[in-house]
């Protein structure tokens, strides 16, 4: 697959990146309705600032971020010849942003027969995969399942006919089809184990036995393969997740996402803090990736789901917020130093090239789903154009 750049013109558009700081998004006001929230979450964040080391130690992690433009939640819109030249468009945007990894999400069942002809998404993920490594950049894929909250490809008639047993062996030849095929530097098994279940409610137990199964058949079957093979969850869940995996001594690495700041009186900037600890006390060998972190614009007291809520997830467009993302990755990038976390990677990247305005009168009345599409739009036009945000900025300075 080719890129819409030439690849002569990167060095000169990157220059013009960084002589002029050129934002999507000016300066705006924080809406009435949202300053509580807005001061929760930057006294939050300023709190978690002072705990950091001035001068963190250790090296700084590989800057990653998702490639929203093929996010696999859109099932077979994304493999039109219109969507991959764009993704590769992005692609071409975050590696001038400075970003050293690519993220893929590849969802159950899209790569297995049963579902739908998963030939399309194996070939379209491989030529990703070929994009990326001829960009210089290293991959991380994270295999997730459809949400049917989420998808345009409804997967619930498919999830109905479901058994633990049936899903574990599906997705273990998923598995193997991406080590095969997509040869990632990084292949996460599982990051949210209480979103990623096609709704079986599966327990720490279960997973752990189909990590452990998997690493297993995956050695036996493939013999040696460089794809380093990991396991993880979302700092908000309960940490016996992550100390399951982290027993495991095959797997070689944690994954840990952060989204909420604090769920039911639990601060997860602190645990960003101690988890590697935790993790390192029953495998010190354990390496620590961060493939998903974004600042949840939700408060203390909305609880856990509002990770997911459509509602609270459309909050992200707008430009108001952009200092405290920006504050985000910058405390991030210190944590991640200080803990020898050698991965990190922002989702909602197109933020890094444009916002929406809260008076903009064309988002009055959008729904969640149409405010993340016009923002998308946005970004498009954005990337286009050769333009970046202050976080965009932030992003490159992690």
């Amino acid at each position: 697959m080719r890129a819409s750049l030439p690849r002569r013109s990167l060095p000169v558009l990157a220059g013009l990146l960084l002589a002029s700081a050129c934002a999507a998004a000016q300066a705006q006001s924080i809406p009435k309705r949202y300053q509580p929230l807005y001061h929760e979450l930057e006294s939050r964040l300023s709190a978690f600032e002072i705990r950091l080391p001035a001068r963190p130690g250790g090296k700084p992690p590989v800057r990653a971020a998702t490639l929203l433009g093929a996010d696999c939640q859109r099932g077979e819109a994304m493999l039109g010849e219109s969507q991959r030249e764009a993704a590769l468009r992005e692609m071409d945007a975050l590696k001038l942003l400075g970003a050293g990894g690519i993220v893929l999400q590849v969802c159950y069942p899209l790569l297995t027969p049963g579902f739908r002809d998963p030939q399309p998404f194996v070939d379209y993920y491989a030529n990703l995969a070929n994009a990326v490594r001829s960009r210089g950049m290293k991959l991380l894929v994270e295999h997730n399942c459809l949400l049917p909250s989420s998808t345009g490809t409804d997967p619930r008639p498919y999830y109905k006919r479901l058994t633990k047993r049936r899903f574990e062996r599906e997705r273990f030849q998923e598995l193997k089809t991406i080590v095969l095929a997509v040869q990632p530097d990084y292949l996460t098994l599982v990051s949210e184990p209480r979103v990623y279940d096609a709704g079986l409610a599966l327990a720490v137990r279960d997973w752990k036995r189909y990590v452990e199964e998997s690493v297993q058949a995956l050695a036996q079957q493939l013999g040696s393969f460089p794809t380093l093979l990991g396991a993880g969850s979302g700092l908000w869940s309960e940490p016996e997740y992550v100390e399951a995996f982290a027993a495991v001594k095959s797997l070689s690495y944690i994954d840990l996402h952060l989204y909420p700041l604090a769920v039911g009186g639990e601060d997860m900037l602190g645990r960003l803090l101690a988890w590697p600890d935790r993790i390192r006390a029953i495998d010190p060998a354990k390496r620590i990736v961060m493939s998903e972190l974004w600042l949840n614009k939700a408060g203390a007291a909305e609880g856990i789901k509002s990770v997911t809520d459509p509602n609270v997830i459309a909050r992200n467009v707008y430009g108001f917020w952009a200092p405290l993302d920006e504050k985000l990755l910058r405390v991030v990038a210190a944590a991640a130093r200080e803990k020898s976390i050698e991965w990190v990677a922002p989702f909602w990247s197109r933020y890094f090239f444009a916002y929406l305005s809260y008076d903009d009168p064309l988002s009055f009345r959008l729904k969640p789903a149409d405010l993340l599409a016009l923002a998308g739009q946005r970004a498009a036009e954005a990337i286009a154009h050769g333009r970046v945000t202050d976080t965009g900025l932030a992003f490159r300075g992690m």
